[in-house]
Formats: C-alpha cells, structure tokens, sequence
C-alpha cells in the first residue's frame, strides 16, 4: 500500500490542509463501491469512460469482481473510502471495439 499526503493551500482562508490519501489495489472486495464510483464518473464525465450509463448499468457485481480480480485496476482511498481509481483492461463495449 502507497501513502501519499497532498498539501492543499486554500487562497481566501490561508489555511493549510493536508490530505491523506492510500493507493491500493482493488479486488472483489471493492466491486459496489467501484461501480458506484465508475457510475457516477460515467454520468458526469461521460468522455472519460467511453460507455453509456445503460451499459455500465448491464455490470454485475460478480462481472465487476471478476474485472477487478485481474489485478489492473488501483484504488484511491480517503480515509478507507474509494474516491477514485485507474486501470487498464481490454474493452468489448462498441465504442471501444476498435481498440
């Protein structure tokens, strides 16, 4: 597991906040909250995913364990709470077909 503390300078206050994330890998274990997650990208930063809410939406939790299991996809955590994540898998959704 990766630390990593983020000092952020708020402008207006002049106050210091440091933030303590965590890097991990993520596993079966972390299929809800990853599709939350990945859902909630998905809707707002819809450029970022290359596939629809509705096809997301077609992701079980056993079909999100089984992705996260191969062992590609890295949590972010704040406070044991996933606030993001990165990986790279081969996609079979249409849009992404060609790649």
């Amino acid at each position: 597991m990766l630390k990593s503390t983020i000092v952020y300078d708020l402008f207006l206050t002049k106050n210091l906040i440091a933030l303590e994330f965590t890097f991990r890998e993520l596993t079966s274990d972390h299929a809800i909250e990853w599709q939350t997650l990945k859902l909630e990208g998905i809707e707002d930063f819809p450029l970022g995913f290359l596939i629809t809410p509705e096809e997301a939406l077609k992701t079980t939790k056993d079909r999100a364990g089984t992705i996260l299991n191969f062992g590609t996809t890295r949590g972010v955590f704040y406070h044991n709470t996933l606030v993001g994540f990165c990986g790279y898998r081969p996609e079979l959704f249409e849009r992404t077909r060609h790649r």
